[in-house]
């Protein structure tokens, strides 16, 4: 067996601000089972950001008032809580995450509609909910109808992205090419379109755990990040050191809110890696 290095967790405050946010599911856990675990890396020219996790939990128990008061003890907003409540009737997963940054921990809740879609607004895949301190924002996910074949043909024309996201999308196209090179499971890829209410994202999303490409596979592509942004080139080598072995999840790259653009990389994650949270920030796991 491939021995997985432990998720690079950013010792001190940020990986303690992560842990206090585990702490309700922490509580809950016997009741609310988590169903699967994804944490990922961000990148951009603001540095890199590597504690985010995000949590699966078992759908039964979130559709009742256990799932309710696990909402309400992550302080979720009132108008997104009323929102939530109106579009989990449709959901088929419920999703919790965090990611801690130097402006605090953000928290998000995530309703996919899977392959249905949300029957109110057709193409609509998932929708998240996020707030910090005070903010709150709404993210759309919705299904691109293009092949692999079709996105490596035509490039950034098929993407919508911002010009200022042409760099990041490069790198995108450059891990497609290896996984369609590879012929590995480019019939199951995925594009998502992410946007948002009164922000200036543009961003997109590539599923690509069907592919069984590792993060070693593609490091020669995510390597170029570190020259894009040298302020995270540090952060960047160890996160993909660490990574090497795990499964490549998802990748995202655009703009974010505030037009900057960015790259995440996204793997699949365990109970292991929460303990290794855990730990660092000095908190017993059971």
């Amino acid at each position: 067996m491939t021995r997985v290095s432990t998720w690079p967790w950013t010792a001190g405050e940020r990986s303690e601000a992560l842990s206090d946010w585990l702490g309700p599911w922490l509580r809950h856990r016997g009741q609310i089972p988590a169903t699967g675990y994804e944490f990922s890396c961000r990148f951009g020219p603001d540095g890199a950001w590597p504690d985010r996790l995000l949590l699966a939990l078992d759908q039964a128990p979130m559709r009742t008032e256990k799932g309710a008061q696990l909402l309400s003890d992550w302080d979720m907003p009132d108008g997104l809580k009323h929102s939530w409540q109106q579009d989990a009737r449709y959901a088929k997963q419920f999703l919790m995450a965090a990611q801690a940054s130097h402006d605090g921990v953000e928290r998000r809740a995530y309703l996919g509609f899977g392959t249905e879609e949300h029957p109110l607004m057709p193409g609509l895949v998932m929708r998240g909910y996020k707030w910090c301190k005070g903010r709150e924002r709404v993210s759309d996910y919705w299904r691109v109808p293009v092949s692999a074949q079709q996105l490596l043909q035509q490039g950034a024309l098929s993407s919508g992205l911002p010009i200022q996201a042409e760099a990041v999308w490069g790198v995108l196209m450059q891990v497609l090419q290896t996984a369609w090179v590879r012929d590995q499971g480019v019939d199951h890829i995925e594009l998502w379109a992410v946007t948002e209410a009164a922000t200036a994202r543009g961003s997109v999303c590539l599923r690509l755990y069907e592919t069984g490409l590792c993060v070693a596979d593609v490091a020669h592509a995510l390597k170029r990040l570190t020259t894009l942004w040298p302020s995270c080139a540090l952060v960047c080598e160890k996160t993909l050191q660490a990574l090497g072995p795990r499964a490549l999840g998802w990748l995202a790259a655009g703009t974010d809110g505030a037009g900057l653009p960015f790259m995440t990389i996204y793997c699949e994650a365990g109970p292991q890696d929460v303990q290794s949270l855990l730990e660092v920030s000095g908190v017993a796991y059971a």
